[in-house]
């Protein structure tokens, strides 16, 4: 039970600490204004040159900055109400193929003898036209026993880790599945489909994990990379609330300031940024894990740009992550009139991904029936599946 009382009475103790951290936020934020500056009268080669004294410097210039500069580039569609909104919306979208993932997971638990778990992905597939009909379709796999306890250390720890990937994995292979069907059927020139995937193409918190499982993520996300190309669909990474300070740290660089901790890109560049505002695309020059892209002896180090996208205007701009041959092939543009059509319709999140999100969560509900079904399934087979008497207790009591 919370006591509203006492949150306030904390509340009020701690006001001049919040003030004092609002304080230097804002003077942090300032001092990126002269490196701002900067980087808008620079063309590729001149910020290539300009950064080349750090081999990590958070960004460089993708191929967008060969014919112009200025990070912001302004939307120049205005809307007089939503309804307009949506009916450009729909106009740039129609006949364009969107597709995207979401997944949900059932993790083990000590309650059961057996290490039991599963995962679920759905997908949305939109062809937005009118005499062919959209899809929404799941996935369900119950994960193997023994590949939940394939690490050693920390049984249930190591095989969260273990399901986590296994949905990830089960995530891209069906994206995959998806961007390949669609390459079979072709579409008009320079407006392919595009495809969605919730979260971004750099998968920087494999760098904590152990080294088996952190490559494994890797493994599918350059397989992404790979198909993506192949297939000529673009795939954007979609990241609604990014921390990320890659732009962040390329300033740093470019104006001789100490590497920023807790300045996110997306808060530096809010107040600098319109409704269908975006940044010129960048290469994602971090340093993590981008050394570790590598397969089938294609390194992809330097194949992921990025772009901040506005998307809301009460809220900082969304990060997007894009395959670098989506630039060269002159797509992007193409590509984030998709994305603001997907965001309109979704009313400030991409209306695909909600979808798929939708076709993919698994309830609490939906839970305790798996585990109902679970225990006829032992039953039927006369598998020696205990539940401990606390966890069956909470279930008499619940259901």
């Amino acid at each position: 039970m919370l006591y509203p009382s006492r949150v306030s009475r904390q509340l009020e103790a701690n006001v001049e600490r919040f003030r004092t951290f609002a304080e230097t936020e804002r003077a942090a934020f300032h001092t990126f204004d002269g490196p701002l500056a900067l980087l808008d009268s620079f063309d590729q080669a001149a910020l290539i040159e300009r950064l080349a004294v750090d081999d990590r410097p958070g960004a460089l210039p993708s191929e967008e900055w060969q014919e112009a500069t200025g990070l912001i580039v302004p939307f120049d569609t205005q809307f007089e109400h939503h309804r307009a909104a949506r009916s450009w919306a729909l106009d740039q979208i129609a006949g364009i193929t969107t597709v995207a993932v979401d997944g949900s997971e059932i993790k083990p638990t000590k309650d059961y003898s057996l290490p039991i778990a599963a995962v679920q992905v759905g997908w949305f597939e939109n062809p937005h036209r009118a005499d062919v009909p959209y899809v929404k379709d799941a996935t369900f796999e119950v994960v193997d026993p023994a590949e939940l306890t394939a690490e050693a250390g920390d049984g249930f720890g190591i095989a969260e880790q273990r399901l986590a990937l296994r949905r990830f994995q089960l995530e891209v292979e069906v994206l995959i599945a998806r961007m390949t069907s669609l390459a079979e059927h072709g579409w008009p020139a320079q407006h392919p489909p595009v495809a969605f995937f919730d979260g971004s193409l750099i998968v920087s918190f494999t760098a904590v994990m152990l080294e088996r499982l952190g490559d494994e993520y890797i493994q599918a996300i350059c397989d992404l990379l790979r198909v993506s190309e192949d297939s000529g669909v673009p795939v954007v990474g979609y990241v609604d609330t990014s921390l990320a300070k890659d732009l962040a740290t390329l300033l740093a660089v470019l104006g001789g300031l100490p590497r920023p901790q807790r300045m996110p890109d997306s808060r530096l560049l809010d107040n600098r940024m319109q409704w269908g505002d975006r940044t010129r695309a960048l290469v994602c020059a971090r340093a993590d894990v981008l050394d570790r892209y590598l397969a089938h002896e294609t390194s992809y180090a330097r194949e992921i740009c990025f772009t901040y996208l506005k998307t809301n205007q009460t809220a900082p701009p969304s990060r997007l992550d894009l395959p670098r041959w989506v630039i060269r092939a002159g797509l992007l543009d193409h590509v984030l009139d998709v994305v603001r059509s997907e965001v309109i319709v979704g009313n400030g999140y991409p209306y695909c991904l909600e979808t798929a999100d939708a076709c993919a969560v698994l309830s609490a509900l939906d839970r305790e029936r798996f585990y109902r079904i679970l225990q006829d399934f032992a039953v039927r087979h006369q598998l020696a599946l205990r539940i401990v008497p606390k966890a069956a207790s909470k279930r008499r009591r619940r259901v």
